[in-house]
């Protein structure tokens, strides 16, 4: 059998993490790599820098130490350990730049993020962005789980996002109405569009009316279950089926993240036939990762949601012209149950029918379901979710990351 390709992975995150988090989410990665054969990057600062260091001091001499100035600002004792046998590169004259010089060498990546929040990104999740825009492999985050009944190419064609809504399709509208406050900000943002393409059109929930849409979607499940005499043209975000400046505005509700890897392209085909205004409602995963049921339970999602959500700012950067990036509360009776409306409603994650309403629940395989389930219930029937969150069942609207990017032509925004 042939040997695994060998990695270079570079492994970082926050500086004030715990051990019982790092032995959680790092050591069983490091443990697997093969000492011999897999190089490790490192920073020089604390946190996971210094557990990462101690963790590898006596397992491998493949190490390369990245640090600021002269000498490293920790370095773990030689004293019968390989540390005497490692790389040291330093003279770099930031963080930033230590880190760029890592990433650049890298074939995988270790980190995670776990204080980002709605006033500060970062270096953390700045260094997941910039590894996955580079098409480096990570660790610890699992792909979502692919069907092994591979659909046909008739059913989704080439280049559409992943079939997960032909299976958390069925019952969606019982569970996802249109939200008034996220309605009326999605038709002020289009003005005075009378045309309009909506890519990755689902079931219909809020379309503008009295304008003419043209709905783009890819899934049979969700177009089936269109209004009367609103049919969907079958088609992806990557490659839509229009001239262009052939609409005067295009917008895309909550799908974007459906759109990866290829997110860029497909806000460059919403950009391309839009004489006007690009609407996008996405979510900002630093944000939303700050939220009781991602922060507290559901750790899997949270770290997907960091590589399929692209920074609100970096969806900006995508569009040919002047952007804002508007912040959405979700209200508390919101009729559109998203995972973000759970902010309020922690008993909603025992409806499986809600669950499956929404991607981030039905991505999930049963058996983490099941443990998400389980430990609310006990944090509930204990009173532990109520004294860590309880506060928020006094709020009448919470932001849990909701964010609508417009982009419109000079003078517009």
């Amino acid at each position: 059998m042939p040997k695994p390709p060998a990695k270079t992975l570079y492994v970082f995150g926050n500086g004030n993490l715990s051990l019982e988090r790092f032995q959680s989410d790092y050591l069983p990665h490091l443990q697997a790599l093969h000492p011999k054969r897999d190089r490790v990057l490192v920073g020089d600062f604390r946190g996971v820098d210094t557990l990462t260091m101690e963790a590898l001091k006596c397992r491998t001499s493949k190490v390369t130490v990245f640090h600021v100035g002269a000498t490293p600002r920790y370095l773990p004792d030689r004293y019968r350990t390989k540390v005497g046998a490692w790389t040291l590169r330093g003279g770099f004259g930031s963080d930033r730049a230590r880190d760029d010089a890592a990433i650049a060498e890298c074939t995988h990546f270790l980190g995670f993020d776990h204080n980002s929040d709605a006033h500060r990104t970062s270096g953390s999740h700045q260094n997941i962005e910039r590894c996955l825009a580079l098409g480096r492999t990570r660790l610890g985050v699992p792909d979502p789980p692919v069907s092994t009944d591979a659909p046909s190419a008739e059913a989704h064609p080439p280049g559409a996002p992943s079939p997960i809504y032909d299976t958390i399709g069925q019952g969606y509208r019982d569970h996802r109405q249109p939200d008034p406050l996220l309605e009326a900000r999605i038709r002020a943002a289009l003005g005075p569009a009378r045309t309009v393409v909506n890519v990755g059109a689902g079931s219909g929930s809020y379309e503008p009316r009295g304008r003419l849409v043209l709905p783009i979607e890819p899934s049979a499940v969700m177009a089936r279950q269109r209004p009367p005499g609103s049919p969907a043209i079958r088609g992806v975000a990557q490659d839509l089926p229009l001239h262009d400046q052939s609409v005067d505005a295009a917008l895309a509700i909550l799908s974007l993240h459906h759109w990866h890897p290829d997110a860029q392209r497909g806000v460059a085909e919403l950009c391309r036939v839009a004489r006007d205004a690009v609407v996008v409602v996405t979510v900002d995963p630093a944000v939303c990762g700050q939220m009781w049921l991602l922060a507290d339970y559901l750790h899997a999602v949270r770290e997907l949601d960091h590589r399929i959500f692209p920074a609100p700012d970096t969806i900006a950067g995508w569009m040919d012209r002047p952007t804002r990036v508007e912040v959405i509360p979700i209200a508390r009776d919101t009729p559109d149950h998203t995972l973000m409306s759970y902010w309020a409603h922690p008993e909603r994650v025992f409806d499986p029918a809600a669950r499956q309403a929404t991607s981030g629940f039905a991505k999930q395989p049963a058996e983490v379901v099941d443990q998400v389930v389980q430990r609310l219930r006990a944090d509930l029937d204990t009173g532990r979710w109520d004294a860590r969150h309880g506060h928020l069942r006094s709020l009448d609207s919470y932001d849990a990351g909701l964010r609508l990017i417009v982009g419109r032509r000079e003078g517009q925004v």
